[in-house]
């Protein structure tokens, strides 16, 4: 669940495969927008809508799958705005 492009590569190919993307809400709008990279001198197109989050959260979210809960919950300050952690 991270949010850089780097750490999101595999979302398209995913979203693709009908599987489910979540993601904190910062993940979102930076794959749906056209981020300008300053020190490439660049603007990078937004991601496939296939690569998007469907589900996504501010604080955190609990999932409970096959009698286990998931606490998924960001993480602040962490290495971009988006990070967040899974606790089972």
């Amino acid at each position: 669940m991270g949010s850089r492009r780097g750490h999101t590569g595999g979302n398209e190919n995913l979203g693709k495969a009908d599987v489910l993307i979540m993601a904190h809400e910062q993940v979102r709008a930076r794959l749906t927008s056209d981020p300008f990279i300053a020190t490439r001198n660049q603007t990078l197109p937004a991601a496939a809508k296939k690569a998007w989050p469907v589900v996504t959260f501010e604080d955190g979210l609990t999932l409970d799958l096959n009698r286990q809960t998931i606490e998924v919950r960001q993480v602040e300050p962490a290495h971009t705005d988006g990070d967040s952690m899974q606790v089972v």
